[in-house]
């Protein structure tokens, strides 16, 4: 069905300029939770371990990241922005619609904010640009003439993201995205890439392009603030491409490619994103933050923490890979670094990254062909774990001690194999945070006794 345009609104809208003086609000939210979570279904009721069973029937928005519902951590993040956000609207349907309203009361946020869109299967789903119009409509007396801020509910971002920042981010005029950069030139045909201009403002969206059609590697999540006008120029999408059927209005990126004709955005990088499709990249997601990040998703701190960093690089002259003494003349590249954090633990312990470090489970031989072409058949694991063999093997043969354990991880923004050396930036990041983890001020010499290896069996 397509959703009629709504009537003119009950109070006169305010300037700008009206509302960033005003004490209310100025930003409301929509989240977007209409989907079924089909594929993360399917997988819970094949795993043998039945180890997450209890979230069979469960959507993807309450999965418990950090220990808290996914939704808790962006309902932090809008409360934290010195009161700039205030409604929040959840759009969902008929199946989620009680455990979305006991959430949204049990949150402080009132049964009220919920909506549901009447679907009862995947079959019959709206498509996401019909739930954010209904949502828009259906609580216009909440939102107001307020900007909207449109998030997936099944999105979460590193830990480097921050909602205040990218709000003080925007000029006045535009709304605005943010992006990733993708790591290989196959993933293009798994995401939305944006083209920006010099000034940031996004020019061009293109949904799962093959690389050949774009220079681009901005990767846009499903994640947009929308100014005030663009909230009618939603009706008129919906008008217009609601008749060509539910591909048409499905995806969210859709509705943004079609406004960039009508209105500014604007552009601001992160380093990354969760996906959470299915068990796989669930379970990869909470390792990665149960080991990395707190309940609120921020980097751990604890006493002896180091994290170290090293940036890419282009060789004008010599072996940029060689690690292991070779002669290098080279340029560093600030804009892209590998960073590797080690704190102290009782075991010794290396965390696969989410994105890198996929095993030997796919959902088929699509996204087994993608992966590898990514990735390759390693990942960076692999890297961590030879460094620190070589670095144990020195301190061995100087009798140096090794007395602590840690758990290692690491995360990098280097393009791959474009010879901006990100493995080497790997192998000298984590060979700097074992050299600060085990001698901060530098290590004065000494006798020790060899390293304590395990006997055979």
């Amino acid at each position: 069905r397509v959703l009629a345009p709504p009537h003119l609104s009950r109070a006169a809208p305010r300037s700008p300029a009206q509302a960033a003086m005003s004490d209310e609000p100025r930003w409301a939210a929509v989240i977007l939770a209409a989907g079924y979570g089909s594929r993360l279904q399917k997988d819970i009721e094949a795993d043998p371990s039945r180890q997450f069973s209890n979230l069979l029937g469960q959507p993807k928005g309450l999965l418990p990241v950090g220990g808290v519902p996914l939704l808790d951590h962006w309902i932090r993040a809008f409360r934290e922005c010195g009161g700039r956000v205030g409604p929040v609207v959840i759009v969902t349907n008929e199946y989620f619609h009680r455990q979305f309203a006991e959430w949204a009361v049990s949150r402080g946020l009132g049964r009220d904010c919920v909506v549901n869109d009447g679907t009862t299967s995947n079959d019959n789903r709206l498509g996401a640009c019909r739930d954010l119009q209904l949502a828009l409509q259906e609580k216009a007396h909440m939102i107001g003439d307020r900007d909207v801020l449109v998030v997936a509910g099944d999105t979460l971002f590193y830990e480097d993201f921050s909602l205040a920042r990218f709000l003080d981010s925007l000029p006045e005029d535009r709304g605005g995205v943010v992006t990733y950069r993708i790591k290989e030139d196959a993933e293009t045909r798994k995401r939305g890439i944006v083209e920006t201009d010099s000034t940031g403002k996004v020019t061009r969206l293109l949904e799962k392009p093959d690389p050949s059609e774009t220079t681009s590697r901005a990767a846009c999540p499903a994640f947009y603030a929308y100014r005030h006008p663009c909230k009618a120029l939603i009706d008129e999408f919906m008008l217009t491409k609601a008749p060509e059927g539910l591909d048409a209005v499905d995806a969210p990126g859709k509705l943004l490619a079609w406004l960039l004709e009508r209105a500014e955005i604007q552009a601001m990088p992160i380093s990354g994103r969760a996906d959470i499709g299915n068990l796989k990249q669930y379970k990869d997601a909470l390792n990665f933050y149960s080991q990395t990040l707190d309940a609120e998703l921020r980097k751990l701190k604890t006493a002896g923490d180091v994290v170290a960093r090293a940036y890419a690089r282009a060789a004008l002259v010599g072996n940029p890979s060689d690690g292991f003494g070779g002669k290098t003349l080279a340029l560093l590249v600030k804009n892209f670094y590998a960073e590797v954090t080690v704190r102290p633990s009782e075991r010794l312990t290396f965390v696969p990254h989410p994105e890198y470090d996929r095993e030997h489970d796919f959902a088929n031989m699509g996204e087994l062909l993608l992966n590898t072409e990514l990735n390759g058949y390693y990942g960076g694991l692999r890297l961590l774990r030879a460094t620190t063999k070589r670095f144990a093997a020195l301190c061995e043969k100087a009798r140096i001690p090794l007395e602590r354990n840690f758990t290692m991880s690491y995360e990098t923004n280097i393009p791959r194999m474009v010879g901006l050396s990100g493995s080497s930036a790997i192998v000298t990041a984590t060979l700097r945070a074992l050299l600060r983890f085990y001698a901060p001020d530098g290590y004065a010499g000494g006798p020790a006794g060899p390293l304590q290896r395990p006997g055979p069996g």
